[in-house]
């Protein structure tokens, strides 16, 4: 009798696990994304069912768009309303599908460092265009407000320069968190101001 009892309480969980599986949205992810893959699951599995793919394909259904990886090439004809070589973006777009970029596959950013400073201007106007269409960075949707952030992101240093916001460019990441007042250099504040980055301080931890 006990057994029953247990049996029928392991396959009401087995029906709960296919329901919340049927219930969840489809994100294809588009781009050579496996060097994020392991990110993306741990950051999208519990939410979305996960589809990795280099370019559209019209047999695979979705809710979510996610752009792994834009290139300038693509980013410029995205920000003229064109489609780029992986497909029918723009068609998403209209027919109302959510479409993302993750903020550390565009490749300008990557290489922030060495890109001219007019060459990195025109692509981040592109990026706004983009934003004005309604693709949007997926770093928007996790932490969300109210969320502890990650261990470890708190920055101690008392001094914050050049090097390390464009860490941040490079990275995607758009809030910088502080224990304290730290000291920030005027290069520093231009680049957070250029992209974005906020500073957001957490209490000190005993």
């Amino acid at each position: 009798m006990q057994i029953e009892v247990i049996m029928k309480k392991v396959l009401e969980e087995i029906r709960k696990m296919e329901s919340a599986e049927k219930d969840r949205e489809k994100m294809l992810v588009i781009g050579e994304a496996q060097c994020f893959e392991k990110e993306l699951r741990n950051r999208y599995d519990s939410r979305y069912e996960l589809e990795f793919a280099c370019c559209f394909d019209e047999d695979v259904q979705f809710d979510v768009l996610l752009l792994a990886e834009i290139s300038p090439n693509t980013l410029q004809k995205l920000a003229m309303g064109m489609n780029p070589r992986v497909g029918p973006v723009m068609e998403a777009l209209m027919s109302g599908k959510e479409v993302l970029y993750l903020s550390e596959g565009l490749l300008h950013r990557k290489m922030a460092k060495t890109c001219p400073k007019m060459l990195y201007r025109l692509y981040e106007d592109s990026v706004k265009k983009i934003a004005s269409f309604g693709i949007r960075p997926a770093e928007t949707r996790n932490p969300r407000r109210g969320e502890t952030p990650p261990a470890g992101a708190a920055k101690k240093r008392g001094l914050i320069g050049e090097k390390e916001i464009l860490s941040m460019v490079g990275s995607g990441e758009r809030i910088l968190y502080t224990e304290g007042t730290p000291i920030i250099t005027p290069l520093a504040r231009d680049l957070m101001r250029n992209h974005g980055i906020t500073l957001e301080k957490r209490e000190r931890r005993e």
